[in-house]
């Protein structure tokens, strides 16, 4: 019990450490104390929560078995982020493809039987529906994977501008021009007043969210 005691109190990066030289229990608490964050995270993304907690496995697993890779210089929460968003995109362009291919099939096949006809927008009746509610489904909906993990690393996680520069492969410089462009593309989706009381209310409702 005492031995459990001390490792609760350890941080992540130090459970990490840990973990590199031997300690499985120090990697049992990472997963546990990790899983929330990434299935939150990547749920918002994701069409599904199976989609998402396979990620979650996925990433959990690869930080396993590439643990000799981290180095402290790194929050723990970085370097998880950051592997978990490479494999969603992947996984994401994975399923765009076999989507693409399934698209093109099944319209060749109503051009035979019935004429075009113009599709209709899902995305303004949702955005429309869950407006007041959804903020960050909102945001996912509207805003490139790189904006909406910005703005998430930033309000949720806690993240440094540093930190998320990380995840995202670019400058610092280049970590604020997306949030600006993030919250820019946000402030039509309500008005001048809501986003000024939303914007501080972003990890608040994300948090208590149910994921």
């Amino acid at each position: 019990m005492q031995h459990g005691a001390q490792l609760d109190v350890r941080s992540n990066e130090q459970l990490a450490l840990a973990a590199q030289r031997g300690c499985r229990a120090s990697f049992e608490l990472i997963v546990a104390r990790m899983h929330g964050p990434l299935l939150c995270y990547l749920r918002r993304l994701s069409a599904s929560r199976e989609d998402a907690e396979d990620v979650v496995q996925d990433t959990l697993l690869r930080a396993y078995r590439k643990l000799d890779r981290y180095h402290s210089d790194w929050r723990l929460n970085t370097w998880l982020f950051t592997i978990a968003r490479r494999l969603w995109i992947n996984r994401r362009r994975q399923t765009q493809r076999a989507q693409r291919t399934n698209t093109i099939a099944a319209d060749l096949s109503a051009r035979r039987v019935a004429p075009t006809k113009a599709a209709a927008d899902p995305a303004a009746g949702m955005i429309a529906t869950e407006h007041r509610q959804q903020l960050w489904r909102i945001a996912a909906d509207v805003l490139s994977e790189p904006q909406y993990t910005a703005l998430w690393l930033f309000y949720v996680e806690g993240l440094s501008v540093a930190d998320i520069g990380r995840v995202l492969r670019r400058s610092s410089a280049g970590v604020k021009a997306v949030m600006f462009r993030a919250r820019r593309r946000l402030v039509p989706e309500f008005t001048a007043l809501e986003w000024a009381e939303r914007e501080s209310a972003l990890g608040k409702e994300a948090v208590e969210a149910k994921c």
